[in-house]
């Protein structure tokens, strides 16, 4: 029996490769986002494309080459690995890893869910979630 519900283990995201061009790609998308950088669009663009991006990808590629393993990224291989072996546990469901900033992105991992006929997705975040003070 095919399973009906998805579960997706979300976490923020990872460079492809501890390479400086791959690591200032992730920042890029990373820095990009609104809710991180909360500044109108323009302003977030210059001060990310020209200044911190340029500035940080090689400090940044540095720190990630400290911590990469043979298969990959820590934090994609470790979310794989649990991944799969939720799978095992609870064949009931469909478990996926999705990323918010990288490989594989969110809507990848639904438009996957589709294809296997998924009708219920459980997401379930593994970072800190977003929170902030309201005006109104």
């Amino acid at each position: 029996m095919k399973p009906k519900t998805g579960i997706i283990l979300m976490n923020i995201g990872t460079p492809k490769s501890p390479a400086p061009e791959d690591v200032g790609n992730y920042l890029n998308i990373f820095l990009m986002d609104k809710d991180v950088i909360n500044l109108p669009f323009l302003l977030r663009w210059i001060l990310v494309h020209l200044l911190i991006v340029p500035r940080r990808k090689h400090a940044s590629a540095k720190k990630y080459q400290k911590i990469w393993l043979e298969q990959g990224s820590p934090l994609f291989v470790y979310t794989d690995q649990l991944v799969r072996k939720l799978q095992t546990l609870q064949p009931q469901y469909l478990w996926a890893m999705a990323m918010r900033y990288s490989t594989p992105f969110v809507e990848d991992t639904l438009q996957e869910f589709v294809k296997q006929g998924i009708e219920e997705v459980i997401l379930v975040p593994m970072y800190p979630q977003y929170a902030a003070r309201s005006e109104e």
